[in-house]
């Protein structure tokens, strides 16, 4: 450390939690709130983070002598004033060796301060930045705010290790959010050994504004990727545009198997579409409907053409809805079921027929035609050909298509996904998927403050947050306004990074990320674009700090692409 300048001075009346020290003249224009520093001690060297910075100049005291002068606009001499500046350190521990312990001794007064470089900071990184090569399971995404010049730089790394344990990235619109995923998929995809079996971790993207589709035009920017693939709605302006711009591209049409689901949850589904995601009353309804589905006998005399392989083709039987509608009428002739009832059930098929299956052509006649469906996921994640998959719900991808056809979507994505990997599980075959959601108050919102009036996706979101991380299966949620997603899903969040936010969402980000420190929680409604505050188990620092994302290399904005944005 002897060739780094003294910063300062440690003044009297530090603990062993926290103290203050005067920095020297030309150390005032280096110091930065969020910066580490060591205290150079007789009991050892201290790790700290400067808190707060305070100038004292004393012309300009409430009350003193100089004030009627400068009431008249008269400035005192400020040559002559008596200046210095005050700096307030958090002490995170003492450094021995290689490791980082707890304090039992505060530092003394007029122990050194210097500027902590990345040697003394190995005990957190588990290597020195400057002088190693980063561990497999970390990527780099940036700097440490007030690190950013060569000589001092330190970088801002997520520690993959931990994402099964769901990532959310937030912030208002501009303040950085789709810059920071993409620099995430950007580094996964120069990976190619992670945790030493994978060459890098899957993505399926739900892609709320065409952020991401600069990987679909240009796959040469994420290499370990084998194919990116684009899904779009049939009519939409990709569907009649078709452009595939590299081998390594692949256009897809959203087609679902619905055979993910059992009987029940189909009836559920269907009754839920109809009833704007509420099954409240409707349970004689939903029963009828599940046993009517369930009756394996009778869709197999009636429909011979949906049994395959001896098992029932849910998509084919959904695809014959005039038949099902005669079995209704039958059972309501033969007094099975009450007239009010079965037509509350016609009402849900019908609309369920029209736009899902009609309208949008989501389901097509047999399973054989899905192109989001188990074989699907087993080719994205397999560990060494790993795969990109953005379904595409941008104005291209997704025009004219509405709030509810794509929660209808995402529900059935996530559902294949869940029992996906719960059977992965099963079967002992270690799988991984990063599933990144934009948007994600649309699937899972808090209706309390955020009533969208329908949710068909929230519980299932939910489950794969509450038991996804033991199966591989990684959530990133995207959002503007935290405060607007279920709380139960934002809380199970093990990581944060967190961009510009609205002044009314500051208490719900407190909750959900277990507190943060006053410095940052005074900072975080007006931060500039890119700079962040990551916190939680990705984050190699024991505490939130500040870092500075670096620029993807393209990011388009709309129909504009622009480099280095």
């Amino acid at each position: 450390m002897s060739n780094l300048k003294v910063l300062g001075y440690i003044l009297s009346k530090a603990s062993s939690r926290q103290a203050s020290f005067q920095p020297l003249k030309e150390a005032e224009g280096i110091i930065k709130e969020g910066m580490f520093v060591i205290i150079r001690s007789g009991n050892g060297d201290y790790l700290s983070e400067i808190m707060s910075i305070t100038h004292y100049n004393e012309f300009y005291e409430v009350g003193e002598v100089w004030t009627e002068a400068l009431r008249e606009g008269h400035k005192p001499p400020h040559e002559i004033a008596r200046k210095f500046t005050i700096a307030s350190l958090k002490i995170l521990g003492i450094l021995k060796g290689q490791k980082l312990i707890s304090v039992d001794k505060p530092p003394h007064p007029g122990d050194p301060v210097y500027i902590a470089t990345g040697r003394e900071l190995r005990c957190i990184y588990k290597f020195d930045p400057s002088t190693e090569e980063m561990p497999l399971s970390y990527i780099r995404i940036g700097t440490i705010y007030g690190y950013e010049k060569e000589n001092i730089k330190l970088p801002a790394i997520l520690d993959m290790r931990a994402i099964n344990m769901h990532l959310a990235v937030i912030g208002i619109t501009g303040s950085g959010k789709s810059n920071t995923v993409g620099k995430l998929i950007e580094e996964l995809g120069k990976v190619n050994n992670i945790y030493g079996k994978y060459k890098t971790i899957p993505i399926m993207i739900i892609d709320a504004n065409g952020d991401y589709i600069d990987y679909f035009d240009n796959p040469e920017l994420i290499e370990s990727y084998e194919t990116v693939y684009r899904f779009y709605f049939r009519d939409s302006q990709v569907y009649y545009e078709k452009r595939i711009s590299s081998s390594k591209s692949d256009l897809k049409e959203i087609r679902l198997d619905i055979n993910v689901f059992t009987p029940d949850e189909i009836a559920e589904t269907i009754m839920m579409f109809h009833r704007r995601g509420k099954l409240e009353g409707a349970e004689l309804q939903v029963n009828y409907l599940s046993t009517l589905l369930s009756d394996r006998k009778r869709l197999e005399e009636q429909i011979p053409a949906c049994m395959i392989n001896e098992t029932l083709d849910y998509n084919c039987i959904l695809n014959n809805i005039n038949i099902l509608e005669k079995f209704i009428d039958i059972d309501v002739k033969n007094k099975r079921v009450h007239d009010s009832t079965a037509r509350a059930v016609k009402r849900a098929l019908r609309l369920f027929y029209k736009r899902i299956i009609t309208k949008y052509r989501l389901i097509p006649k047999y399973r054989t035609g899905a192109t989001l469906n188990g074989d699907f996921i087993d080719e994205v994640t397999d560990p060494l050909s790993p795969k990109v998959a953005i379904i595409d719900f941008s104005t291209e991808g997704a025009t004219g298509v509405h709030l509810d056809i794509k929660q209808y979507v995402v529900y059935n994505i996530l559902a294949l996904l869940f029992n996906k990997f719960t059977d992965y599980k099963v079967r002992n075959d270690d799988r991984l998927l990063l599933l990144v959601i934009e948007e994600s108050q649309n699937y899972a919102p808090n209706l309390q403050v955020y009533p969208i009036g329908f949710s068909v996706a929230r519980n299932m979101l939910a489950s794969i947050a509450t038991q996804g991380r033991k199966f591989g299966l990684c959530l990133g949620l995207v959002t503007q306004r935290p405060s607007f997603v279920d709380p139960i899903v934002m809380s199970m969040m093990n990581t944060y990074i967190i961009h510009r936010i609205a002044p009314g969402d500051i208490r719900f980000v407190e909750t959900v990320t277990g507190g943060l420190p006053r410095y940052i929680r005074d900072k975080i409604t007006y931060m500039e674009p890119g700079l962040a505050v990551l916190t939680g188990q990705m984050n190699v620092f024991p505490h939130p700090i500040f870092i500075k994302v670096d620029l993807r290399k393209k990011h388009r904005i709309g129909s504009i692409s622009i480099e280095n944005y």
